[in-house]
């Protein structure tokens, strides 16, 4: 099964991104004991973008994929919290949650951040 978003979102989404230049992506998946918290901060460490942050961002879209077992309050509290956390201006959050049997029971999570005040100048970055 993929990713099945609906037309609000995909429609938010849209919203978000294209009015940005710079797009903050990172993704991963957990499972087993505090699943939640270990899937939100492996994502903000994807290798996908190379070291920035969600720090300065204004919108984020965080997409959590479960398998077999469900999703808690207390863990999607545990990752909204960590976003909040992670963020410093208070961003426009938007939540999805959708299923993936494929994932058992794990918890998958994808962030996608955009409107930084300033703009991400990768080669700043260092290399991984």
């Amino acid at each position: 099964m993929g990713l099945i978003l609906s037309e609000t979102l995909l429609i938010d989404f849209k919203n978000i991104i294209s009015n940005n230049d710079n797009i903050f992506i990172g993704s991963s998946v957990a499972s087993g004991n505090n699943r939640a918290e270990k899937a939100i901060k492996k994502a903000l460490l994807s290798p996908l973008h190379k070291g920035a942050t969600i720090t300065n961002s204004e919108h984020i879209v965080v997409l959590i994929s479960i398998g077999l077992e469900e999703i808690t309050l207390d863990e999607i509290s545990e990752i909204s919290d960590y976003i909040q956390q992670e963020s410093t201006n208070q961003p426009n959050i938007i939540l999805n949650v959708s299923e993936d049997k494929n994932l058992e029971n794990a918890i998958g999570i994808t962030i996608i951040a955009t409107g930084f005040k300033s703009k991400i100048n990768l080669s700043e970055i260092p290399n991984s």
